[in-house]
């Protein structure tokens, strides 16, 4: 189309139309209205859009169960406490054991050592009453009871006690004293018990002086 005044006239468009943006979920105005949407809902200002997924509902144990398990709970806490105590009784008895074993050495020692270092040795027969053995020396005497425990060293200055040792076991022991030429032999045993214990045996020997044994007029083994 020609305008003959003006000249030619220009081409007519159409005006721009800006095509629609479909929002996108990482939008900046869509992520604030997504984090602001819970709150409003907690006001009632808006509701939910999405639907609402409960959640599952937890299953509880029965009675069954509970049993089940408190049974099971006793079993191992009693089985547990049988075991603790048992351990208990063994080591106190395996200490007692090895109290016994070193109370006998040091009994086989000092009898040894009175029995070398008397003038003269007495050994008791029967009299209960009597000294199981009565060492003396050239100062004073040594005299071993029996006692309930085990044996008692009483160290005598004249007719005073200057001293008092014992000897003591874990359970009664039988002593018994016996002379063969210029042996002396302390013998005691106790017998095994119900505990886990073993038979207590205690065999001493010492040798005396040529000589220093007690007359039979003296209290003394012919």
């Amino acid at each position: 189309m020609t305008n003959s005044r003006h000249g030619p006239s220009p081409t007519c468009t159409p005006p721009y139309k800006p095509k629609a943006v479909r929002p996108r979920a990482n939008h900046p105005w869509l992520r604030t209205t997504f984090s602001l949407a819970p709150r409003l809902t907690a006001l009632g200002l808006c509701r939910p859009t999405r639907h609402h997924v409960s959640p599952r509902p937890r299953r509880g144990a029965s009675l069954f169960e509970l049993m089940a398990a408190m049974s099971a709970a006793s079993v191992v806490l009693a089985t547990s406490t049988a075991l603790v105590h048992r351990t208990f009784f063994i080591e106190s008895r395996s200490r007692a054991v090895v109290a016994d074993e070193r109370v006998a050495l040091r009994l086989a020692r000092q009898f040894r050592t009175d029995v070398h270092e008397a003038s003269t040795v007495a050994v008791c027969r029967d009299d209960s009453d009597a000294p199981l053995v009565d060492i003396a020396d050239g100062e004073g005497s040594v005299r071993y009871r029996v006692t309930e425990s085990g044996l008692l060293r009483v160290a005598m200055s004249g007719t005073a006690e200057a001293c008092r040792e014992p000897f003591s076991f874990s359970r009664p022991v039988t002593w018994t004293v016996r002379r063969e030429g210029l042996l002396i032999m302390l013998s005691g045993s106790a017998a095994a018990d119900a505990s886990p214990r073993p038979k207590l045996a205690v065999d001493i020997v010492a040798a005396a002086r040529p000589g220093g044994f007690a007359a039979p007029g003296q209290g003394g083994s012919p």
